[in-house]
């Protein structure tokens, strides 16, 4: 009971949280707080200082534009609207040698969606509970990709890359599922990919994981942590105690030629 209650213990989520940087060119042309934009005061300490803003802070920074006295954007007869000054219409709209076209005021939905638009978008991965921050990055998050070849006769290899964005070991990763599904596991690095000479290179750093057998329902249920994916008993064990459950929409599944999904018993 006590390993069971452990196991359980340190069972952990990891989320992709979307986040925000503001180019310089927009700080500049609308005369944002600075330090608002750097995140000086975010709530994750994480966070404090490097310039990548939740969702609500980068609408604050909007907000606050737009309800300066200075500026007093809000239409005085729909609050629901937004007056567009010289500085946002040139921000939403460039600079066009025509303005007649272009409407003089926005509701405060189109206005904020218009302003995010503008925006880089970048990512936090962040492991709960707890909301620790594992890493923050420019873009979208890293997908995880299973992806299932087919070798002679009816054998196949399952091979899954990405693991090191979310914390999972690969290794500890390879040498789980091998004692879950009774399986031949090999553990490859950039150098070893490319001597193989199979699918995309690998990045210096990142590992791939290389299973003897048709393992995409099983791995997924195992990274998404949703045993009613796969029939395998493997599946129903107890996590170990390296592992990180992952949001669903960072899988990509790849069935390579002549690979069909499995049917369910």
């Amino acid at each position: 009971n006590n390993n069971n209650n452990n196991n359980t213990d340190v069972i952990k989520k990891v989320a992709a949280v979307s986040l925000y940087i503001v180019p310089n060119h927009v700080t500049e042309r609308l005369r944002l707080n600075r330090d608002a934009v750097r995140a000086v005061n975010a709530k994750a300490e994480a966070r404090r200082g490097t310039g990548f803003l939740t969702t609500p802070e980068a609408r604050a920074l909007l907000e606050d534009y737009i309800t300066h006295p200075e500026n007093n954007l809000v239409d005085p007869h729909d609050a629901q609207y937004v007056v567009l000054d010289a500085p946002l219409t040139r921000l939403f709209y460039g600079s066009q040698t025509s303005t007649t076209n272009l409407p003089t005021k926005l509701t405060r939905k189109d206005v904020v969606e218009r302003f995010l638009s503008t925006l880089d978008t970048a990512h936090a991965i962040v492991q709960m509970p707890g909301s620790i921050i594992v890493t923050m990055k420019r873009g979208a998050p890293r997908k995880v990709s299973i992806a299932v070849e087919k070798r002679s006769g009816n054998k196949f290899v399952t091979r899954v890359r990405g693991l090191e964005e979310y914390g999972i070991d690969g290794l500890g990763f390879s040498k789980d599922v091998s004692k879950r599904f009774a399986c031949s596991t090999t553990v490859l690095d950039s150098n070893s990919v490319a001597a193989e000479a199979k699918g995309e290179a690998l990045k210096k750093g990142c590992v791939e994981v290389v299973c003897q057998g048709h393992l995409l329902e099983e791995i997924r249920a195992l990274l998404l942590g949703d045993s009613k994916l796969s029939t395998h008993g493997g599946v129903k064990k107890n996590i170990s105690h390296y592992h990180k459950l992952l949001p669903k929409e960072v899988i990509d599944i790849k069935l390579r030629k002549g690979v069909t999904a499995k049917r369910k018993k």
